[in-house]
């Protein structure tokens, strides 16, 4: 099954052909194939650029000395698919899909994915290593063009997002169920490093949000494929997540807390216009208008709420 590559005119890789690997999974940058009994290795889609891929080798592998539950990070391969990252995982499955297929161990699972983001939260990353979760946000909102934004309007998102109280914990910025592995002895490891940062954990859990709970309501199809739950489970996994996580049962401080996650994903949704080039103009202008609507004409909400992140958190301590 291995061998070397062809001469790439620039570097090398080790080939790794694909043929009998099976497929565990798809997601917004790649496939999952299981390698052989002790490894998974992740293809990206043909746009996303080699520096992307090694960016994600190296910060696995950062990110995993810093106490991270994350998959090992092995080389750098080609395939007859395109380039992709060799992971140790014995027997290893994307959790949303193996919820999918093991419906009856959906309440235990999300507690343990409860705890995988918490342990990732708790890991602190260094600011030498690992950029700001908030500068992310300002560069997205810097280079949206101006037809959708006026330069006042830029300047308010921005005040919003330097609102967010700092921290250096991990965020890993992609934070659904396809993106955690699942081995044989049950334990649960992240993936798709290439996007993640320091900051405050609310830039994670407005996007899981987004991905667990928006994105089924707005297509039942769009959820699955991001997630591999129907809207139902994906909705519990999130319900005993973030029970979990916040340690209460307490309805109120909960409330209060989605409706923080809200806030950051309305605020995640309006850096689609400048990071991504997927969606139709009328979709970017719907973005531009949700945003205008939802974020803009409720700034200074926004900013009181966000100041009462650290308090929710050790009041549910």
């Amino acid at each position: 099954m291995l061998g070397m590559s062809g001469d790439t005119g620039v570097k090398k890789y080790r080939f790794v052909s694909l043929e009998g690997c099976k497929m565990l999974g798809q997601g917004k940058h790649g496939r999952v194939y299981e390698l052989n009994d002790e490894q998974i290795v992740k293809i990206y889609y043909d746009d996303t650029a080699l520096d992307q891929i090694e960016l994600e080798r190296n910060n696995g592998k950062k990110a995993f000395v810093k106490g991270v539950p994350s998959c090992i990070t092995f080389d750098t391969v080609e395939t007859e698919q395109g380039y992709g990252i060799i992971f140790e995982l014995a027997g290893g499955v994307p959790l949303g899909t193996y919820i999918s297929e093991h419906p009856d161990e959906l309440d235990i699972l999300a507690s343990k994915y409860s705890d995988l983001i918490t342990s990732l939260h708790q890991a602190k990353a260094d600011p030498a290593d690992f950029s700001s979760a908030k500068d992310f946000y300002i560069d997205s909102y810097r280079s949206i063009p101006r037809k959708y934004f006026s330069e006042k309007e830029i300047d308010t998102l921005i005040k919003i997002i330097k609102s967010i109280p700092d921290s250096d914990s991990f965020v890993h910025n992609d934070l659904h169920t396809q993106n955690v592995m699942i081995n044989r002895a049950k334990e649960l490891m992240l993936i798709d490093m290439a996007e993640i940062t320091r900051g405050n954990p609310i830039f994670d859990l407005g996007c899981t949000y987004m991905t667990m709970v928006f994105s089924p309501k707005l297509s039942k199809k769009l959820g699955k494929s991001i997630t591999g739950l129907d809207k139902r489970q994906s909705k519990r996994v999130w319900d005993i997540m973030i029970r979990r996580y916040l340690h209460t049962d307490d309805k109120k401080r909960i409330a209060e807390y989605e409706r923080i996650c809200k806030y950051m994903r309305n605020l995640r949704l309006a850096t689609l216009i400048a990071t991504t080039s997927v969606f139709s103009p009328a979709a970017y202008r719907v973005c531009a208008l949700w945003t205008k609507f939802f974020v803009l004409a409720h700034a200074q909400e926004y900013m009181n709420s966000f100041a009462r992140l650290t308090s929710i958190i050790e009041e549910s301590d």
